[in-house]
């Protein structure tokens, strides 16, 4: 059996043992999604003989709409009428659906990865939390995304020449697409341009949309035929008008977009739905007379969209209607209300201790996800053989982001989001595969570096430490850290770094004595760790920055700064931490070696080289009480892991940084948000150990 045919099956078998359970756990009545009822009646509407039309009057007048798209009100018509338990039957059917989601990820994928990087991406894709319930809902999403996948595949196949019948196949999966969300109907764009610049590109552009179009033009007729007009549907319009103008309403006013008391009710609002009556007339009223508010608006959206977990909707409240997935109050969209703090605080409140630290491991999870895929649709489209494919997978989707951002505003969440979530962690898996490989993002300065025990090796380091924003922001907090840990003396305390390298300390901590073990300019000492030139009962504090897990006889370490330090004096020290997350770190893109299972001591071949970045919890952790057994006098006060990302954002000493210096803020107050989870996602760990009488034996 191939490997692909093992995905589905296995994938298909998953999601209806999962289906079966939800029916036998909560019943039919939870697959219901909001706009099931109206879908339902539409479809139902077209079997009993009254065409696709909505119900308006007194229930009895049956009007024809142009507003929707057939294909899914027609199958849960069907199922509903025909089918005994509809509902739960087409669950299933999608949870088949969802099996070749995933089948034809798997094989986009395979464009820009090697198979098991690839399948990792699916993965994660058909069993993220929301993509499963998603699947089970009677909703749309589920067969739109699977025939937006299924073009895709087929196009940038039938692009690379394979088979000429691929442009027919890929031109029909995106008409159903378009007949079941009219959202991909102007993906014809960028798929037309696509196909213009692969081979024969003229006549295959040519027959690509020629299949569209003759698959369309039935649907045209008919709405042409009801309202006038020869459009596939009239509702992308409404939608851009009234969303749009609504969130640059609450953008403009600072107020809740929901609460139509505010927006939907002001006199503004009518004079811009008076004027707009297309999609073309709220572009151009939006950017000629709310130029600003919607470039807010555009962006606030589209970073909801990357960030929003959608967890919120697994653990719905019976609450105040705004407190639901569409205007989450734990998205960066609630900024723009002027009370945002009590919006926050309400909706924190809506959850228990659980819900939240799966809705905060969502939205971290999401937000690495986009930063990822940034990196590397980047590195993807620098890649000659990757290019072609990646430009049209980049095309895809910053289209999605920006049609619904403009079309649903600010109630664009997580939803909006699953549209594009397979071409997220594809270009995620591109970013990670180039890291695993130390190809993406390599700053210039370190490609050449062949020996890191070279002081200009540190040199270079420095350098670098000090150009990066991100980087030296991060150092200066760290310097900080140690210092409100330093002992309260006041009769100018002895305080010795060890490691300096090329750091900065000294702008943080004046008067402190620097020091490393290779020669360097400007700092005060050199010496050995294991011989350090100070009598006994000499110094302060012993500070450091990433040091113990490169010394390799730690006992002998801990034997000499005991003999150094005063009674009182303190040993900080802020290394490598042992969490889930900074464990898939370190072993997989970190180039010092990383073993807990380990022992203390390790071969040294030089100060930098030799390294267990594992050495910190080996001692403190897992070996703590033969530390207090051997070093009764050093007694550990405080353990304290923490920055599970500003360290990987700012790329290190050998990485470019991966986001602009001006968010170091938020990415920090992030991190604050994510601070009950740092046992769990820390990179780094915050030693505090202090000199005691000696104990009585």
């Amino acid at each position: 059996m191939t490997l692909e045919r093992k995905l589905l099956i296995t994938v298909i078998g998953i999601k209806i043992a999962l289906v079966l359970a939800v029916l036998f756990l909560f019943g039919e009545g939870r697959l219901i999604w909001a706009d099931t009822e109206h879908y339902t009646r539409l479809g139902r509407n077209i079997f009993l003989g009254n065409g696709f039309s909505i119900v308006s009057g007194n229930g009895t007048v049956y009007e024809p709409t142009t507003a929707f798209m057939p294909l899914y009100p027609f199958i849960l018509g069907f199922f509903s009428l025909y089918i005994p338990h509809g509902f739960a039957a087409l669950a299933l059917l999608q949870a088949i659906a969802a099996g070749f989601t995933a089948l034809f990820t798997y094989r986009i994928g395979m464009f820009f990865l090697p198979s098991g990087w690839a399948l990792t991406a699916v993965v994660l894709l058909v069993f993220e939390p929301l993509v499963v319930a998603i699947h089970m809902l009677m909703m749309p999403e589920t067969l739109f995304v699977l025939f937006v996948l299924v073009f895709s595949y087929y196009l940038l196949r039938a692009a690379s020449g394979a088979n000429t019948y691929d442009w027919y196949v890929a031109a029909g999966f995106f008409a159903l697409a378009v007949y079941t969300k009219p959202a991909a109907v102007y993906l014809i764009i960028p798929a037309a341009l696509f196909a213009l610049f692969a081979k024969n590109g003229a006549r295959n552009a040519l027959v690509f949309i020629s299949v569209i179009v003759i698959a369309l033009v039935p649907w045209i007729v008919r709405n042409h035929a009801v309202s006038g007009q020869y459009v596939v549907t009239t509702n992308a319009s409404k939608n851009i008008c009234q969303w749009g103008s609504t969130g640059i309403l609450a953008v403009k006013y600072r107020v809740d977009a929901s609460d139509w008391n505010t927006t939907v009710y002001l006199s503004e609002h009518a004079a811009i739905m008076s004027r707009c009556s297309g999609a073309a007339d709220a572009l151009k009223i939006f950017i000629s007379e709310y130029p600003a508010e919607f470039t807010k608006l555009m962006a606030i959206a589209v970073v909801s969209m990357l960030t929003n977990d959608g967890y919120t909707v697994l653990f719905e409240k019976p609450a105040d209607e705004q407190i639901k997935i569409h205007h989450n109050y734990l998205t960066p969209a609630v900024l723009v209300n002027a009370d945002w703090q009590y919006k926050v605080k309400a909706a924190l409140n809506e959850y228990n201790a659980v819900e939240l630290t799966a809705i905060g491991i969502g939205k971290l999870f999401w937000f690495l996800v986009s930063m990822g895929a940034v990196a590397g649709a980047i590195a993807a489209l620098r890649q000659k053989s990757m290019r072609r494919d990646a430009l049209f997978l980049a095309l895809v989707t910053v289209y999605f982001l920006a049609a619904s951002a403009a079309a649903a505003g600010l109630a664009a969440g997580a939803r909006y989001r699953y549209q594009i979530d397979a071409f997220l962690l594809i270009f995620a898996f591109v970013a990670a595969h180039a890291l695993y490989q130390k190809k993406l993002l390599q700053l210039p300065e370190t490609r050449d570096i062949t020996d890191v025990d070279d002081p200009s090796t540190t040199l270079i380091y420095g350098r670098i430490i000090r150009k990066k924003p991100f980087l030296k922001r991060l150092y200066r907090d760290f310097y900080e850290q140690i210092k409100k840990l330093l002992p309260d003396k006041n009769n100018n305390p002895v305080i010795v770094e060890l490691g300096s390298g090329c750091g900065f300390i000294k702008d943080v901590i004046p008067g402190v004595i620097t020091s490393d073990v290779i020669p360097l300019p400007g700092i005060d000492k050199q010496f050995s760790v294991l011989a350090m030139p100070f009598p006994d009962n000499s110094v302060d504090a012993f500070v450091m920055l990433d040091v113990l897990h490169h010394v390799g006889e730690t006992r002998k370490f801990f034997h000499e700064l005991n003999r150094c330090l005063t009674t009182g004096g303190k040993v900080i020290m802020i290394e490598p931490a042992n969490t889930l997350w900074s464990r898939f770190l370190y072993k997989h893109f970190h180039q010092e070696s990383f073993d807990p299972s380990a022992g203390w001591e390790f071969a040294s071949t030089g100060p930098l080289s030799s390294a267990n970045s594992a050495i910190p919890w080996i001692v403190f952790y897992r070996d703590r009480a033969q530390f207090e057994k051997e070093f009764p006098t050093l007694q550990i006060r405080s353990l304290r892991p923490h920055t599970p990302l500003r360290y990987v954002i700012s790329g290190g000493v050998t990485m470019r940084q991966l986001l602009p210096s001006f968010m170091y803020p938020l990415v920090k107050g992030i991190e604050i948000i994510l601070s009950p989870l740092n046992r769990h996602i820390g990179m780094f760990l915050t030693i505090e150990i202090e000199k005691t009488e000696r104990h009585n034996l």
